[in-house]
């Protein structure tokens, strides 16, 4: 098992290190969008579900093309891009102080992420080297995304979302995630 690890692409780590700080800033994050706009915009619960179901629809739509555009341009250019709309995305949802600005926003958040997966997704199955290698990569990854879950839903820094000072901390979780990803040396895996 130790040989095995030691075998992994140091890339596959820095991916693993990505997921679990970009999947935990989404749950950081996520839960505390309906209560933001409910109180600082009054929307209705309908109103909430209703962008909330929008977001996740286009997010689902863009995941069909987030498969094709990261074989056509390549991983590692498609990952960078998400992650930059995403942390941009974040940092206006921050100072948004109207719905007409937060809710196209909010829709784009849904959508860079699912451009971001199919992306990562493909670059971990290629950079694996062989089935029980990637099948350890897609566990780990998975496990991950849990331990992003569980640890960032319960956290301090999720609970005070709401608060304005702590939003923009959110921003430097992406921005960071970002900044890895452009900076490491990752190769091209296509």
């Amino acid at each position: 098992m130790t040989q095995q690890i030691s075998r992994i692409n140091p890339n596959l780590w820095v991916q693993l290190l990505i997921v679990v700080l970009s999947r935990g800033a989404t749950y950081m994050v996520m839960p505390f969008v309906s209560i933001l706009m409910g109180r600082q915009f009054g929307l209705a619960p309908t109103k909430i579900g209703l962008i909330i179901g929008v977001s996740a629809f286009l997010g689902s739509l863009a995941g069909f093309y987030g498969g094709y555009i990261s074989d056509r341009f390549g991983r590692k250019a498609v990952m960078h891009a998400a992650l930059s709309l995403y942390a941009s995305a974040f940092l206006t949802l921050a100072y948004a102080r109207s719905i007409w600005l937060f809710v196209p926003v909010f829709l784009l958040v849904g959508m860079a992420r699912s451009l971001f997966e199919p992306a990562s997704e493909a670059f971990v199955s290629d950079l694996s080297v062989g089935a029980k290698q990637k099948e350890f990569m897609f566990t780990m990854r998975f496990l991950c995304i849990n331990i992003a879950a569980a640890h960032k839903t319960r956290s301090t820094f999720g609970r005070r979302f709401t608060n304005y000072r702590s939003r923009l901390g959110n921003f430097e979780i992406r921005y960071y995630c970002a900044f890895l990803v452009r900076q490491w040396p990752l190769l091209e895996s296509h």
